[in-house]
C-alpha cells in the first residue's frame, strides 16, 4: 500500500497534475520522505522559495493559511506539515475547515501524520472534497525482503537469503531504520561486496529474540563465544533476562517440533505461533537431533540455571558455557 501511494503521487507530480490538499497518513515514513525529496527535485532552483517544512505540533493554523495564501512569484509552492495534529483528537479546527472549502490555487499543502486518523472529523471530510488521502501503511515482510534485495542489487552487492530474512524481521516496521542498518552493512563490506548472515549478526542491532536464537544455535554447535556471552550478561538483571529469552526460544522450538510431528505444514505452524515461516524451518533444522523429551529436560536445566543466578553466582558466562556444553553430551 505504501509503495502504491508513493507511485500514485510521484506520477501526479511528474505530470504536474496535483490537488491542492493531501493527507499522507500511516506509519511508514520512508516513502513519505522519498516523496518530499522528489518534490525538491521537481522544484529545482526554486526549492528555496517554494518548499517549506512545518512542525504540525507547533505551528498555528493561521500561520499555515497565511503561508498558503501569500503570493508566490516563483510558481506553485509546497507546504509540508509534518507530524500534524489536525486529524485526530476531538476538537475541530474551523479556520482550517474554512480554508479547505476555498483553498489557494498556488499552494499545495501536504499534511503528514503517523498517528491514527479520525475519518469522522469534519476537517478530514472537507479535505477529501478537494484533496486526497494517501496511506503509507507498513509493508508486508515479503515486500520488505524484495526492497532489501533491490537495494543490494543497486549497490552492486550480493546478499544471502537468510541475511535478508533477519534484516526484514528485525527492522521491517521502519524502512528508515532498515535503510540506516543496510547502509552500515554496505560500508562494512565495501571491498567484498557480499553481505552474509554473519555480517548482519555482527554489525546490526537486530531483534533481541532473533539475536538470542542465533547465539543459541552457535552455542549448540560447540562454538562457545565468551565475548558474545559477556555482551548479554553484563549483570544479574541482564543474565535473568537472557535466561528468560532462551527459555522462550526453547518453548517456541518445542512447539514447532510438536506441531510438525502432528503433521501441520510450515505455513500453519507459523500462523499458529505468530512467527515467520523461515524461522519455523530454521528451528527444525537447528533442533532436528533432539526429541521433545530432551527439549523438556533442557528447559528444566534452565530453571536450575536461573536459580543459581538469583542466589549469587557471579560467573554468568561460565554458567551458560556449562549449560550448553551439557547439550553436546
Amino acid at each position: 500500500m505504501a509503495m502504491l501511494a508513493y507511485e500514485r503521487f510521484k506520477n501526479a507530480l511528474s505530470r504536474g497534475v496535483l490537488k491542492p490538499l493531501y493527507l499522507f497518513s500511516g506509519e511508514e515514513r520512508y516513502f513519505k520522505e522519498r516523496l518530499f525529496g522528489e518534490i525538491k527535485e521537481y522544484l529545482g532552483n526554486n526549492r528555496d522559495f517554494n518548499y517549506e517544512e512545518l512542525d504540525g505540533q507547533e505551528i498555528l493554523t493561521e500561520d499555515i493559511v497565511a503561508k498558503a495564501e501569500t503570493v508566490s512569484f516563483f510558481g506553485q509552492k509546497f507546504l509540508i506539515v509534518k507530524n500534524c495534529r489536525f486529524f485526530s483528537g476531538k476538537s475541530e479546527d474551523e479556520l482550517l475547515i474554512n480554508y479547505f472549502q476555498n483553498p489557494s490555487l498556488q499552494a499545495i499543502i501536504i499534511f503528514s501524520t503517523e498517528h491514527p486518523v479520525d475519518k469522522k472529523k469534519k476537517v478530514y471530510q472537507e479535505l477529501l472534497k478537494v484533496g486526497e488521502e494517501l496511506e503509507f501503511a507498513p509493508l508486508k515482510e515479503e515486500e520488505v525482503q524484495e526492497i532489501i534485495t533491490n537495494w543490494a542489487l543497486t549497490e552492486g552487492f550480493t546478499i544471502e537469503k537468510e541475511a535478508v530474512l533477519v534484516l526484514a524481521q528485525s527492522f521491517g516496521r521502519s524502512l528508515i531504520e532498515l535503510k540506516g542498518e543496510f547502509n552500515k552493512l554496505i560500508l562494512y563490506k565495501l571491498l567484498e561486496k557480499k553481505i552474509t548472515l554473519q555480517d548482519v549478526l555482527e554489525v546490526c542491532g537486530q531483534d533481541k529474540e532473533i539475536s538470542v536464537f542465533y547465539l543459541v544455535e552457535e552455542l549448540l554447535s560447540g562454538k562457545i563465544n565468551r565475548r558474545k556471552l559477556k555482551e548479554q550478561l553484563l549483570n544479574q538483571e541482564e543474565a535473568i533476562k537472557f535466561t528468560g529469552l532462551i527459555a522462550k526460544n526453547l518453548r517456541q522450538i518445542y512447539s514447532v517440533k510438536y506441531l510438525q510431528q502432528k503433521g501441520k505444514p510450515f505455513t500453519e505452524i507459523a500462523k499458529t505461533l505468530g512467527i515467520p515461516e523461515w524461522l519455523v524451518k530454521k528451528s527444525l533444522r537447528t533442533m532436528s537431533p533432539l526429541t521433545l523429551d530432551q527439549l523438556k529436560t533442557r528447559l528444566l536445566g534452565l530453571v536450575e540455571l536461573d536459580e543459581k543466578i538469583k542466589t549469587g553466582e557471579k560467573d554468568f558466562p561460565g554458567l551458560f558455557e556449562k549449560y550448553f556444553l551439557v547439550w553436546k553430551k
